[in-house]
């Protein structure tokens, strides 16, 4: 006797259900995945500029062009030393400069004086004090310059590359 395997063509409708749905909960994962790739993942590359205003503390630009010692005297007074600063300030704003002259002594001794002057932008002063000194006295002349301290306010631009994601691309670029 001949048994015969049948082989049938056609599946049953459970079987055919069972894929499809399978299918479809393979399509939703992927979707879900994607969706979630784009919203949490950054990936696309933006580039940003902003500006911010800022503010600042400079000191005033200035030159000194001599600075020098000059030792006289008069009748009234006795022996004198003048120690004496030009300088010129090279900024586009005007300020008040002070000067500390100093000299010292060959005894040792070291005296200070102060002189003050407005500049406006590109003049040059000249700062002088007088320091009494005793006949034949050898001294030394030194100064330093206190410039004035402005506020400023200058624009900085930042530049920026960074990733984004899908979704906030979107949003904010696009």
């Amino acid at each position: 006797m001949k048994v015969f395997n049948r082989i049938f063509l056609g599946q049953n409708s459970s079987q055919q259900s069972y894929k499809k749905s399978k299918k479809w909960i393979w399509i939703l994962s992927s979707l879900i995945i994607i969706i979630s790739v784009m919203i949490l993942v950054p990936f696309v590359p933006v580039f940003d500029v902003t500006t911010e205003e800022k503010t600042i503390q400079r000191e005033l630009e200035y030159i000194v062009y001599e600075s020098y010692v000059n030792q006289g005297g008069n009748l009234e007074r006795g022996a004198l030393v003048n120690v004496i600063v030009v300088m010129k300030n090279v900024d586009d704003v005007g300020g008040n400069f002070t000067v500390i002259h100093t000299i010292s002594e060959d005894n040792g001794l070291t005296r200070e004086g102060v002189t003050n002057k407005y500049m406006a932008p590109d003049a040059t002063k000249t700062f002088i004090y007088t320091f009494d000194i005793n006949l034949g006295q050898n001294v030394l002349g030194n100064y330093t310059i206190i410039p004035p301290i402005i506020t400023d306010n200058q624009l900085i631009t930042i530049e920026e590359n960074r990733y984004v994601t899908f979704f906030e691309y979107m949003l904010n670029y696009a």
